[in-house]
Formats: structure tokens, sequence, C-alpha cells
């Protein structure tokens, strides 16, 4: 019988769980794969392949654990935010770009460019199209005429400078370069 690391068996199996995700996240920061595999995932997490399915039921039942995660950290980096106007645009560009460039955001990319099941993907798109929604406020109280499309461009741009930075250019330079999308000074 292996060891539990908590007080009950219940809590165990909810670290567990959460260390499996995080595994998870970690394999898929990595930038090496953008489809998760029970493998990987299992030896990345210490743990047998079969044990995985202890604490979920299917591969596909993992990848929306860490897309429900992902998104769930990507909302509550971005709500929030004191202000508004220009500096609380400003503030959400600045806590988006750390998320992007965070390992949860880097796993949430890599989850968006893979080949994920069409329910994950539509969780995916969903909830990512909801953490849009404080930005779409903010651009809608500064006059702009198409603030959705304005968000989601801002969020391409946003995957494009999270890559660049990862890939080498200057942080402070890139960002500064993304806030002019929706900063117009």
């Amino acid at each position: 019988m292996p060891r539990i690391s908590a007080a009950t068996l219940a809590e165990h199996q909810v670290l567990q769980r959460q260390a499996i995700i995080n595994a998870a996240v970690d394999v898929l920061a990595g930038g090496e794969v953008t489809t998760l595999d029970v493998g990987i995932v299992s030896r990345h997490a210490g743990l047998a392949r079969t044990s995985l399915y202890q604490y979920f039921d299917s591969l596909a039942g993992l990848v929306a654990s860490v897309v429900i995660f992902a998104c769930e950290a990507r909302q509550n980096a971005l709500t929030g935010i004191p202000g508004d106007g220009e500096p609380a645009v400003a503030e959400y560009i600045s806590r988006a770009f750390s998320f992007a460039l965070s390992d949860v955001g880097r796993a949430e990319r890599a989850l968006t460019r893979g080949d994920l099941p069409a329910p994950c993907r539509e969780q995916l798109l969903q909830l990512r199209a909801d953490a849009r929604r404080p930005l779409i406020g903010l651009l809608v109280d500064l006059g702009h005429c198409e603030p959705t499309l304005e968000s989601e461009i801002f969020d391409a741009a946003l995957e494009a400078a999270a890559d660049m930075v990862i890939r080498g250019c200057p942080r402070e330079s890139t960002e500064r370069a993304l806030s002019t999308l929706l900063i117009h000074d």
C-alpha cells in the first residue's frame, strides 16, 4: 500500500491530482510538446502510468482539468484591476503579459496550439474569451470602436510577444510595443 502524504486519503487524492496537473503544466510549459501524453506526465509526476488513472478517468479528463486550471489562473490574474481609463488598461496589459510568460501561461498557449479533444478546445476558447471581458469593458469606457475585436487582436499579439521574450527579446521594450495596440499617446 503506498504511503499517503496528507492527514486523510481524501486530502491525499486532492494533492496528488493537483501534482499531476502541475506536472502536465510543467511538461507543456517546457515547449517541447503541445499534446499531453500519459507516460510523459506520469513520469514527470513521479507516478506509474497506471497510477495516473486513479486520479483521472482518461487522458481527456486530465487535459480538461489542465484547461480549467490554466484558464482559472488567467482569470485570477486579470480580474480585480483597480481604476479605469488608460492606467487600468496598462495594468491589464502588464498582468496579461506576466501571465503569458508564466509556466501556466506557456502551458495554456501550448494547449491552444495542440490537438485537443473538441469539448476541451471549445471550453478553452470560451474561458479565454471570458477572461477578456475586463479588457473589453475598459476599452468600451475609453471609447474604442471595436473593443471585442481589439481584445482578440491583443490576445493574439500577446501570445506572439510572449513567445518573442521567451526567445530572447527584451521584455520591457516588447511590453511597451504591445501596449501601443491599446493605449494611444
